[in-house]
Formats: C-alpha cells, structure tokens, sequence
C-alpha cells in the first residue's frame, strides 16, 4: 500500500521526530541507521522525514537499530503530542462512526453476531464478557491444546 493511500497526520510526524532525536543522541547517520535496521536508505530517509506511514515491522527494525524499544518511541511521540494540546482520541475515528469499510480497511472482520446496530453508543456498550473468549468463570483460562472445553 503506497503513501498516496495512507493519511500522514500528526503522529507521523511525532515518530519521526522521536527516531531523528534518538538518531541525534546516538550520532548514528542515516546510511548507518539503514544498514542497522536492514532498510533501504531511502525509505529510513522517508520515514524519518515524516514523508512516509512507518508500519510495525519496520517501527521494530528502527527501534532495534536505535538501541531502544519501539513502545519507547511511541510512548514519547504520544507524550510529545499531548503537551502540545494535541488528544489522540481527536484524531481517531470514533468507533461510533465506523462502517464495514472502516473495519476492512483496519483489517477487522467482525462476526456478523456480534456487529452492534448503526443506532448503538459503542461507548455504553458493556464488552467485559466478550474481551477474554478463553477465561472460565473463576478466571482460569482454557487450554486448547489438552481438549479442554
């Protein structure tokens, strides 16, 4: 999936921001950073630039190569965003308003049981009994591997 397709927001901007400071510190140059990460330059280029969606695979590589763990850089760029009175929730589409190609195009393909109608507050919806499918009523949970059921 090309760029052209994917939205470039703010959180791009705030990974990108995180990997150049942590580049900086480390003294790393980009063809360094690329040949640690096992990257093409242009696309280490790309994505440091904020020109480029980083997918997880390759969020994982940089993060390695950088001598660090990628829920770091995360967790600083979100940090970063927040002090700037910028609210991820904001920039997320909100589940409410969420159709089929919505869920497509996050690779989710719902059961059709379990699809709430168009009307429903998906905020009020109470999930607990849905989130651990394996867990028993004591909180145990199921081995699959020994049949059991």
């Amino acid at each position: 999936m090309g760029t052209a397709s994917r939205e470039l927001g703010p959180l791009v901007e705030a990974v990108a921001a995180e990997l150049r400071a942590r580049r900086a510190y480390l003294n790393l140059g980009l063809r360094e950073l690329a040949d640690r990460a096992r990257l093409p330059h242009p696309t280490v280029s790309k994505s440091l630039n904020g020109k480029r969606v980083i997918d997880v695979e390759e969020l994982g590589r940089l993060a390695h190569a950088l001598e660090i763990g990628p829920d770091v850089i995360m967790r600083d760029a979100l940090a970063n965003l927040k002090k700037r009175g910028f609210e991820i929730a904001s920039y997320i589409p909100s589940l409410n308003n969420a159709d089929a190609a919505d869920l497509r195009r996050f690779g989710v393909k719902p059961r059709l049981s379990v699809v709430p109608h168009a009307d429903t507050d998906l905020h009020s919806v109470d999930l607990s009994n849905d989130i651990d499918l394996a867990a028993t009523e004591d909180g145990s949970h199921i081995d699959p591997s020994r049949g059991e059921s």
